[in-house]
């Protein structure tokens, strides 16, 4: 037999044992050998915050992200993200061409809010989707709709924001629209200043074709989309048909602003060149005007939604 000495080591030792798997089975679930839940050491809860906090922020992310995602809406219109930033606006003194009655002032514009600008100008198909109406010809569906006024550019987007039920599309202001054509550029075109390459970019009175709508009609115009976009992934904006902007027009005082519009008077600003205007109109920087209520044959326009 054994010992009391060595009966009682044995003892000791099965009693120490026990408690270790007790402590053990009372850590599994964070609760001691009494049922009492234990207390995370300060780096294990520090550490789960910090994993909770990194898993938050992305998905708030990813949410952003989707939000920015190009996008289709339900008549085919397409829409790029355009980012929120600062630009200068307008052309410097010394760029060829310029215009020089105040109306190209340079100064500094910020847009503090992203946005959706439509890739290409609207077109007759997403117009008769819309309105139900055709113009004065029938080119085909993927011609601009020109022949529009900007009150009838207005109806078309009222119309467009009950067919989607939002209140987020409309015109694009002024600022927008010359920050989307740079696409980051602050040379004269998008693409910089080699005027020997602005062929590739636009449709304009020394570089069209002469084309045979849907209806038997001739014109110079041309579809949508057939040139190179800008790096944002924009189309025509250089050059096809002329575009409406939100904003009433006037002369920049030079002053930097921010998220820029006006929206007083019967003259509204038109932007961009169309296959009827010389090559220097295509300049990003140029700008016109035009009475809310006038329209031409080389004269349309393109949606912008707002992101929020």
């Amino acid at each position: 037999g054994y010992g009391r000495g060595t009966v009682f080591v044995m003892l000791l030792i099965l009693a120490l044992a026990a408690g270790i798997a007790v402590r053990k089975c009372g850590d599994k679930d964070g609760k001691d050998a009494g049922g009492k839940k234990t207390a995370e050491t300060p780096t294990a809860a520090g550490s789960k915050k910090d994993a909770d906090k990194k898993e938050t922020a992305e998905k708030e992310t990813v949410m952003q992200n989707m939000k920015k995602e190009p996008f289709t809406n339900s008549i085919g219109m397409k829409f790029v993200y355009i980012p929120p930033g600062t630009f200068m606006m307008g052309s410097p003194g010394t760029e060829k061409m310029r215009v020089g009655d105040g109306r190209e002032r340079q100064h500094r514009v910020t847009l503090t809010r992203g946005f959706f600008m439509q890739t290409t100008p609207v077109t007759e198909k997403q117009w008769m989707s819309v309105m139900k109406t055709r113009g004065k010809y029938n080119l085909g569906d993927d011609y601009p709709r020109t022949m529009v006024s900007w009150n009838q550019a207005r109806e078309f987007v009222a119309e467009l924001n009950r067919k989607e039920g939002t209140a987020l599309y409309r015109l694009p202001t002024e600022a927008e629209w010359e920050y989307s054509c740079r696409a980051g550029s602050s040379a004269p075109f998008c693409f910089g200043d080699d005027e020997s390459r602005l062929s590739e970019y636009a449709w304009y009175r020394e570089h069209r074709t002469e084309r045979v709508g849907a209806d038997g009609t001739k014109t110079l115009m041309s579809p949508v989309g057939l040139l190179k976009p800008n790096a944002w992934g924009l189309y025509d904006m250089h050059g096809n048909v002329q575009q409406w902007c939100q904003d009433s027009y006037s002369i920049p005082s030079g002053d930097d602003v921010a998220d820029p519009v006006s929206d007083d008077g019967n003259l509204r600003a038109v932007r961009g060149c169309s296959f009827s205007c010389a090559y220097f109109i295509c300049r990003a920087a140029f700008r016109d005007h035009k009475p809310s209520d006038g329209y031409a044959i080389d004269r349309g326009f393109r949606v912008a939604r707002s992101a929020e």
